[in-house]
């Protein structure tokens, strides 16, 4: 099968100018790289025969009703969907694909919010990714995604035995790169404060069992950050902070894939992705002490900093037979340096000085990480079915520092981990309505620090993790589940490590003898009436880990911060939602929950808790208009709530976009605002001695204007049915 298609080699891509001199000329040759890409670049149609008796009538008939249920499923598949174990997000033709990348595309998300800066799942704190089935150990890898090659994002709140032990909860990112032979190129301009650009090339090349897609992007990005901090020193002083940061970089992501598909029982896949990125910030930082005993004081913060990664996968799919049969091998290498440095001195306020004394803080990083697993899967007489698997990881990290100035650090420190885990789950369906699965998974972690040549930290442990999960189903419209996970918490190498110093103003003191956090937990869904979805969790946590944050006693510049394990305690939560589809045009999902948190600690002698519970309330509508035009209106609400030392105060946020399609859908432009009525603003105020108020503006209001173009034909493809080909030869 001859595609005739040619391929465009990745080009370094920008967008166009904005005009701002830091923008620099690359801007304008990169774009100016993308209408050449264009012009140079054609791709041809492509015929694939269809080698049987079919006849051109009943191929044509054959393609006419393949278009048609294509149609259907498309009209049919809501923007979310709710399973007994998980909540579905449909990414592909959403207006999530067409954000700006990973990041963006999970923070407007329906049932993900932002806490603290972090994107998290409301009650169960931090998730865990995978990407087509393989964790992430690396953020950047969520940041490079390309959201037009998402097809849907899976939230699991209790996951199975097959997903590594810690963590609350799992997102399961599902990517489909293109199979036709075409060339995609788009950018996008964001204005907040500044001027903000992307730009990307995508393009997949075909040649019969072989598939190749290629793609690179660029990123411009500047941001303002506002911050005000209240911090009572002592009871008859306190400090008040105001820091006015700017934050720009850029970014250059590539990704590669090659996809081998032998016989459709063979499948060999190799992923090979990296970034560079170069920035920093600048910021200035006032301190005024109420009492006249502290001398007001500047301090001016240089923050240069860049990192290089490069990530690689290599899978091997074999499918025994059609009945489900399958065994999955998976080797996957992460590679990372990135070099830090926390440059500042002070002086008085609205002082200035024409020689600074600079204190140089240089943080240079070597992390790694190296796994493999099998995956094996055996259906037994239809009602039976068998998944097992082995992994094993080896992680470390490489890292020095070097601090000269008012303060002499200079140390090297290490850290590995190693963890090898097995599972195996059954599942059982006794009749059409209901569903169990049981399974079990055991982890044996090694875990080790060293500093400087001397052995800090040893250790070795080994768990247990169960997991049961049972489904009724009622009818299409009902159903009820039950699921039970125990998982766990391990506390990171700085919280243990009591020799670790970070730098000059952070005194981060840890504990040796820290105990991993055992969480146990249970969940209770159901949907009714077909489109409305809710669940009740409990969560048992023992030996859970707490921190404590304070001024340092002997100097007012420096933070102090404390590790310890607070005792067991319960936590709550309950998410409900309703999702629906009207007219075929109207896909409209509202979401609301809440969860209980506990934080125990000393005021003055008197034993208090951090405990208020907090809620948060969403909706999201998107609309098919006449002349193909797509609106999307997204509102969300996150209450007053505590979360582990802190009070989270209230905070808004909007997302409205109008996406607009022009010949046959092979050129998308859309419109975004974001939190155009308000920029978000988040309050937070800590429970611990001195009662730090944190207030801070992100810079989250913003335009953004997207382009993306298509161009290159789709095949037409008929084959057998593989599972009628497997009763033929049984």
């Amino acid at each position: 099968m001859d595609s005739g298609a040619v391929f465009c080699d990745y080009l370094p891509i920008a967008f166009m100018n904005s005009g701002k001199k830091d923008m620099h000329t690359e801007s304008v040759l990169v774009a100016i790289i993308i209408l050449l890409g264009a012009v140079v670049c054609p791709v041809h149609s492509a015929e694939q025969p269809y080698n049987d008796s079919t006849t051109v009538v009943q191929q044509d008939s054959i393609a006419k009703e393949f278009e048609l249920k294509e149609i259907t499923i498309k009209g049919e598949t809501p923007l979310v969907e709710s399973k007994a174990d998980r909540t579905i997000v449909h990414v592909k033709g959403s207006y999530l694909a067409n954000t700006v990348d990973g990041d963006e595309m999970l923070r407007l998300t329906p049932g993900l919010i932002v806490s603290k800066g972090s994107i998290v799942v409301p009650g169960e704190g931090t998730p865990v990714y995978y990407i087509n089935g393989r964790r992430v150990h690396n953020e950047e890898e969520i940041t490079m995604l390309s959201p037009n090659n998402v097809t849907k994002i899976e939230i699991v709140t209790n996951p199975p035995a097959m997903y590594d032990a810690d963590g609350n909860s799992v997102i399961l990112i599902t990517v489909k790169n293109e199979h036709d032979d075409a060339v995609k190129v788009g950018a996008a301009y964001k204005q907040n404060t500044f001027a903000n650009a992307s730009a990307f090339i995508d393009g997949t090349l075909r040649k019969g069992v072989f598939t190749f897609n290629g793609r690179y992007s660029f990123y411009y990005n500047k941001n303002r950050i506002l911050e005000d901090n209240i911090f009572e020193t002592s009871d008859i002083d306190t400090l008040f902070t105001k820091k006015h940061s700017v934050d720009k970089g850029r970014r250059h992501n590539f990704i590669t894939v090659f996809d081998w598909n032998w016989k459709d029982r063979h499948k060999i896949n190799l992923d090979v992705n990296g970034y560079y990125t170069l920035g920093g910030s600048t910021s200035t930082r006032d301190a005024i002490f109420t009492s006249v005993k502290e001398k007001n004081f500047t301090t001016h913060f240089s923050i240069p900093d860049n990192s290089l990664g490069l990530n690689s996968t290599l899978s091997y799919n074999f499918s025994i037979d059609t009945l489900g049969q399958n065994l999955h091998i998976l080797g996957d290498l992460s590679l990372k340096r990135a070099s830090i440095s926390r440059n500042y001195y002070n002086t008085e306020l609205y002082g200035d000085t024409d020689n600074p004394a600079w204190t140089y803080n240089s943080n240079k990083s070597y992390p790694f990480f190296v796994s493999a697993q099998v995956d094996y899967c055996k259906p037994i007489k239809k009602i039976w079915n068998i998944e097992c698997g082995v992994k094993y990881y080896y992680t470390g990290t490489n890292t020095f520092t070097n601090v000269t100035g008012d303060y002499e650090i200079n140390q090297k420190y290490g850290t590995v981990e190693q963890n090898l885990a097995e599972y195996v789950t059954v599942k059982v369906n006794p009749t059409s309505k209901l569903s169990i699965s049981s399974g079990i998974r055991c982890e044996t972690m090694w875990r080790m620090i060293e500093k400087g040549g001397t052995l800090g930290y040893d250790s070795v442990s080994t768990d247990v993790f169960p997991s049961v999960l049972v489904n009724y189903n009622f009818s299409e419209k009902y159903s009820l589940g039950f699921s039970y996970t125990k998982r766990i918490d391990r506390p990171s190498f700085y919280m243990m490590d009591p020799s670790l110093r970070i730098d000059p103003l952070l005194n981060r003191c840890g504990n040796p003898y820290l105990a991993n956090t055992k969480i146990h937990k249970l969940k209770i869904s159901s949907k009714l009436f077909r489109d409305f979805r809710i669940s009740v969790g409990a969560s048992y946590l023992i030996d859970y880990i707490s921190f404590y944050i304070f001024r340092d006693p002997n100097d007012s510049k420096v933070t102090d911060i404390r590790y310890f394990n607070n005792g067991n305690h319960w936590q709550y939560s309950c998410h409900l939602g309703y999702d629906k589809q009207f007219f075929s045009i109207w896909d409209f999902s509202a979401y609301a929950g809440f969860w209980t948190n506990w934080f125990r600690y000393d005021d003055n002698g008197v034993a208090k808790n951090n405990n208020i519970p907090g809620f948060y309330v969403g909706v999201s509508n998107q609309l098919s208009l006449p002349l193909q035009f797509k609106l999307t209106l997204n509102v969300d609400y996150t209450s007053e709530g505590s979360v582990d030392a802190v009070v989270c105060k209230p905070s808004w946020s909007s997302y409205i976009s109008l996406e607009k399609s022009f010949l046959k859908e092979t050129l998308i432009v859309s419109l975004s605002l974001n939190n155009i009525f308000s920029e978000q603003e988040a309050i937070e105020k800590s429970v611990l001695s001195g009662h730090n108020i944190n207030i801070s503006k992100n810079d989250n209001r913003y335009g953004k204007i997207s382009i993306v173009y298509k161009f290159g034909r789709s095949y037409n493809y008929w084959s057998k049915s593989e599972s009628q080909e497997e009763k033929n030869r049984m």
